[in-house]
């Protein structure tokens, strides 16, 4: 019987060191995941407090930005107001050029027939006064 007690000792003391084995590596592993996630947790908390110092800059500076586009306000409605007039008087500017461009082709055209009148006349005068001057010296042409 002592036989068999220390045969059921030694297989429950076998037991119990295979037990405080295997919890000694889960407790080895879950450190380990424990120490990263405490890691991961660490750079989010640091990724997170950026993020923040970077928002609470920005509504910071929103009151500034809101200020100068006020201040631009009146600039921009006078630009835009100089715009307006300046379209317009580039429409009416277009206009004149259009009405002065036909008026010229006009005058251009009545200075031609004139010219085309004044030649003949010049012609006919020519051979008028050629025709005298030569009645007047006696010889015909």
């Amino acid at each position: 019987m002592r036989r068999m007690f220390a045969a059921l000792f030694t297989v429950l003391m076998l037991a119990a060191c295979a037990c405080v084995a295997v919890f000694c590596v889960e407790e080895a592993l879950l450190d380990s995941r424990e120490a990263e996630l405490n890691q991961a947790l660490e750079t989010a908390k640091g990724r997170e407090r950026k993020q923040q110092s970077e928002y609470d800059a920005v509504v910071a500076a929103i009151p500034v930005a809101e200020a100068s586009l006020s201040d631009l306000a009146p600039q921009a409605e006078a630009a835009q107001t100089e715009v307006t007039a300046l379209k317009a008087e580039r429409k009416t500017l277009r206009a004149e050029q259009s009405a002065l461009t036909e008026r010229l082709e006009t005058l251009n055209a009545a200075t031609e027939t004139l010219l085309q009148e004044r030649n003949a006349l010049l012609g006919a005068l020519l051979r008028r006064d050629a025709a005298a001057l030569a009645e007047k010296l006696g010889v015909t042409p």
